[in-house]
């Protein structure tokens, strides 16, 4: 269990179900107070987090995001315990969730310079296979292209890691992040898998998987003494895409594979070590690094 001090930290990977997740984390917290740091409000919440100093973050319960793993060991308070935790999915899953979320959303993003409306006329516009073509990405407005390509390729190792020192979301609600140039930065190396996977052993007390997502949020709140109203059954996906994996053709599932061989091999790591991590003694991380 979690001390009353500590702050339990969810490092939410694009579509692995973090939605869900989080708000059940939320309906746990609601009668023990205090505050939240919601990831949907950028700038504002980062700059609340970024903000913070030492004792400050004793009144922070919980907080999430799609912030990479190193913006909180960079900007987390230095006399308080963070507990980290992040659930995983399968990448083919996740890319096809991607994809089908915004292609089939009964009606454009209001806002026209919005990230997401330039995604959804992008992805209404070509195939899933056509849409996983880097020269076709990187023809793109900077950093319209490039934003798709990381949301494509090794998302979650991205994340996790954060090797290429870029967020996958928008740059521009990033505090000191440049957006890089030309868009081979874009690329990950291969020691990215193992910068992850270290990350995941040393610093984080819980790892989730989200196809059962039901089970998981269970084992989760007790670990970490979540007195919860709502477990099993009113934890759902959001956000789920009307597409499966069975309906998608072989050549671009192979297309979906090529780009996330990363995440591949990091997504059977967390399979295999998992069980040790969310079961051993749950830990407080002093911000030490």
């Amino acid at each position: 269990m979690t001390n009353a001090n500590s702050t339990i930290v969810y490092l939410h990977l694009p579509k692995t179900g973090g939605s869900s997740i989080r708000l059940g984390i939320e309906s746990c917290l609601d009668a023990h107070g205090g505050e939240v740091i919601h990831g949907h409000t950028l700038p504002p919440s980062q700059r609340s987090f970024h903000n913070k100093k030492g004792k400050d973050f004793e009144r922070v319960k919980f907080a999430w995001a799609h912030w990479p793993f190193s913006y909180y060991r960079k900007y987390s308070g230095a006399e308080n315990d963070f507990v980290y935790m992040t659930c995983l999915r399968d990448p083919i899953q996740r890319v096809i969730s991607f994809y089908q979320e915004f292609k089939y959303r009964e009606k454009p993003f209001a806002n026209p310079d919005h990230r997401a409306h330039f995604i959804y006329k992008y992805f209404n516009k070509y195939s899933l296979k056509d849409a996983l073509n880097f020269d076709l990405l990187a023809s793109l407005p900077n950093p319209q292209g490039q934003q798709i390509f990381r949301l494509f390729d090794n998302t979650q190792t991205r994340v996790i890691a954060n090797t290429d020192g870029v967020f996958t979301g928008d740059p521009r609600m990033i505090l000191g992040i440049n957006v890089p140039k030309p868009m081979k930065d874009c690329f990950l190396y291969p020691s990215a898998t193992n910068i992850a996977t270290d990350y995941l052993l040393k610093y984080f007390s819980w790892i989730g998987i989200s196809e059962h997502i039901n089970q998981e949020f269970n084992t989760m709140s007790k670990r970490f003494g979540l007195s919860c109203r709502r477990l099993k059954t009113d934890v759902q996906y959001h956000n789920v895409s009307p597409v499966k994996e069975t309906d998608i053709d072989k050549e671009t599932i192979q297309k979906i594979k090529d780009w996330n061989s990363y995440d591949m091999s990091l997504f059977q790591w967390c399979i295999k070590h998992r069980e040790h991590i969310n079961t051993r003694p749950v830990r407080y991380v002093p911000k030490e690094f």
